[in-house]
């Protein structure tokens, strides 16, 4: 009964607070005078955090403020939300003041773009003017200094100028005109959130298959080789016969046309992964069996959130498609058909997925030239799903209907087929780690869909929970320091992102009505498809390279993982 104690307390401790305890954010090592900027921003979240699980009360007590019949916001619940607004434009702005010049540009476009529904506010587009124009010119007189503490309180009054002076000197409407313009502001703002909220739903893929991976490990290490196999075989054909089960059944991902898109994705995955490892160097000094799962997990988190934010590239351009079809409405009566089809076009979707497809290759072969054997897998099995998925998009054909479940249920067959081939009894904790991977990667689903375990909670509420364990547990994206990329500039963005997150949550919970303008629950599920998929997929891959080698009788060798 100890043993089994003493398990479960050292898989609590693997899983939810080692990942803490070496990821939490370190304000010692930061430079000074970010703890106040940082101080300021942990009590914006916690507002944020206020007016999402506090909003059924905040509603009922709040007086109503109508908008075309469909958006709906308290009147008090507004003005906070208007101070978020300027709280994080001042954050992200203060972050790229002292960055590389071409990130610097594209953040001044980025940050200031949100201001521009204030133009249309009469008397109050002066205000507009002067805070853009003060912050170009505060960029400038900046450009060759480094971070100081009071480079923010003035970013934030030029940004608060522009947001808050034209509200004050427009005239009477004849309606609370806050809730129109702050939703306009968001509507810019949403796009800049998607990082935060795809590594939010990445999170649940990250706890569960840590945990598989660990326990598979423990137990097998725990329980004698006879029971180590019975526990496999148990696994393996419950997953198989659900497969069956659900294939027969035509439940939904589990159709034919979703296996012939996971055997595509399998087999691609694995083709990717072996070019990358073929750029490893000299095979004596840099071996090309795959990693333990932490070293996985570990690689893995900063590149997605990289990634994750190339998927901006799109959501920008939707938005900056906006902004030219409102003027064009108001300018020329009307706006051409190739812009009003620019948020839908199949095209600059493709475009956008193939280029992370690429973009994941180009840094997966970098990372293996320079000796990494860890990050190239995660980034193969990254890039298969996003060339995959690029290729759904232009074509309806059924060999792109790939679903995760089935793609690990092929993983366990490919694994089957491995011991069965193979010789000795080495092996077991690796076809133990691989079953267990399938089985409880299925039940990440409570977390990404709420409603499944907390019928009387939000999904915005839980939601919370998954970001403020990124807050918790991804410190070490605030780490390093470069001229191109300074240490300051790495807290504020993260700050930034999280702040974003937070936000949409709030004026989402804070909304009456539902409405699609500023909802990204949508989000989080590709961030669990595309990033959790990927770690899924490459753990799947590595614990079948690993099984394969013991069964063959080589021994592992393990090495660290070269910094970026």
């Amino acid at each position: 009964m100890k043993t089994q104690a003493r398990v479960v307390v050292d898989a609590l401790d693997k899983i939810f607070v080692d990942p803490i305890r070496s990821g939490r954010p370190r304000p010692k090592d930061w430079q000074p005078g970010l703890a106040p900027v940082m101080a300021l921003a942990a009590a914006g979240y916690l507002i944020g955090v206020v007016l999402v699980l506090g909003a059924p009360w905040l509603r009922s007590a709040d007086r109503p403020v109508v908008i075309e019949r469909a958006e709906v916001i308290g009147s008090a619940s507004m003005t906070v939300l208007l101070w978020l607004v300027t709280l994080t434009l001042a954050v992200g702005l203060t972050a790229a003041l002292h960055v590389h010049p071409l990130l610097k540009l594209i953040s001044i476009i980025v940050f200031l773009l949100p201001l521009t529904p204030q133009l249309a506010l009469g008397t109050g587009s002066l205000a507009v003017v002067a805070s853009v124009g003060g912050t170009i010119i505060f960029f400038l007189i900046r450009r060759r200094g480094s971070f100081a503490g009071w480079e923010f309180p003035v970013i934030w009054i030029l940004v608060s100028t522009g947001v808050m002076m034209p509200l004050i000197s427009t005239g009477n409407f004849g309606y609370d005109i806050r809730t129109s313009t702050v939703l306009l502001i968001l509507a810019f703002m949403n796009s800049l959130a998607v990082p935060a909220l795809m590594m939010t739903g990445y999170a649940a893929a990250q706890v569960g298959i840590s945990f598989s991976q660990w326990m598979g490990l423990r137990l097998s290490q725990l329980m004698p080789r006879y029971l180590s196999l019975v526990a496999i075989s148990v696994l393996g054909l419950g997953n198989l016969g659900y497969a069956i089960w659900s294939t027969h059944q035509r439940r939904l991902g589990w159709e034919l046309e979703n296996w012939m898109g996971s055997v595509l994705l399998v087999a691609l995955a694995a083709g990717i992964i072996a070019v990358l490892w073929s750029g490893l160097p000299d095979r004596g000094t840099s071996p090309r069996d795959p990693a333990d799962p932490d070293a996985l997990v570990d690689s893995w988190t900063s590149q997605a959130f990289g990634l994750a934010s190339v998927t901006l590239a799109f959501m920008l351009l939707t938005s900056l498609g906006a902004v030219a079809g409102g003027l064009a409405d108001v300018f020329l009566g009307s706006q051409p058909d190739w812009l009003a089809n620019l948020s839908s076009s199949t095209t600059l979707v493709f475009l956008v997925r193939l280029g992370q497809a690429a973009l994941a290759l180009w840094w997966g072969w970098h990372r293996a030239r320079r000796g990494d054997r860890v990050t190239p897998v995660v980034l193969g099995a990254y890039a298969a799903i996003m060339a995959i998925s690029a290729l759904s998009v232009l074509t309806a054909w059924a060999w792109f209907a790939w679903e995760i479940e089935p793609a690990g249920v092929l993983l366990l067959m490919i694994g089957a087929l491995i011991w069965c081939t193979g010789r000795g009894d080495a092996g077991v904790h690796q076809a133990l780690i691989l079953a267990l991977l399938v089985t409880l990667f299925r039940f990440r689903e409570p977390l990404s869909e709420p409603g499944m375990i907390f019928g009387a909670v939000s999904a915005s509420a839980v939601l919370l929970i998954s970001l403020l364990w990124r807050v918790m547990t991804d410190g070490d994206l605030m780490a390093g320091d470069s001229k191109a990329l300074p240490q300051s500039s790495r807290v504020l963005a993260f700050a930034t992102m999280t702040l974003l997150a937070v936000l949409i949550l709030a004026v989402t919970a804070q909304m009456r009505i539902e409405t699609t303008a500023i909802d990204q629950s949508g989000m989080v599920g590709l961030g669990d498809m595309t990033l959790g998929g990927a770690l899924f997929m490459a753990a799947g891959i590595a614990s079948l390279v690993a099984l394969w080698t013991y069964r063959r009788g080589d021994a592992l060798t393990a090495g660290p993982v070269p910094r970026s």
